[in-house]
């Protein structure tokens, strides 16, 4: 088995040799730039003379052998992070990408919390408002009934 590894390899590697494996698409880089032109669109949609530029820059590089991480970093060189149709994900720009999701979930929160310490307020000033009234109505009903004996009195 030991002698068959070497073999099983080279074979791999005539099958499936390593620049084929390593190929990246030109589509692939462009969905992953925008434009610099005024358009701000992805690569892949502008047709303007800028794109043209910045395609033929991409075919060089990737003839030259450069995988699409080294191609975007080159780009963000030149023109900076705009450049990338996606905020890369480190730093402050891990925001970008959990901001969406986080938010919601914190409105949720707040919204069944506020919800919550409404509902116990109104339901102690009704609690409240129930006490004031018996009270009230008693005072009511003792002056009505002190009246009442004294209509009979007389």
């Amino acid at each position: 088995m030991k002698k068959l590894y070497p073999v099983m390899v080279i074979s791999l590697l005539l099958i499936f040799p390593l620049s084929v494996i390593g190929n990246i698409s030109m589509n692939e880089v462009q969905k992953a730039l925008i434009c610099q032109c005024s358009c701000q669109m992805a690569l892949n949609n502008c047709e303007c003379g800028t794109a043209a530029q910045m395609r033929s820059q991409i075919t060089g590089m990737i003839n030259r052998g450069f995988t699409k991480n080294q191609i975007l970093a080159v780009f963000v060189k030149q023109y900076g992070e705009k450049v990338l149709s996606a905020p890369i994900k480190k730093g402050f720009n891990l925001t970008a990408w959990i901001l969406p999701f986080l938010l919601p979930i914190i409105a949720g929160f707040l919204l069944i919390k506020g919800i919550r310490r409404w509902s116990k307020k109104q339901k102690d000033e009704d609690q409240s408002d129930e006490e004031t009234l018996d009270k009230k109505d008693a005072d009511q009903l003792k002056k009505e009934l002190d009246q009442f004996e004294e209509g009979e009195d007389s």
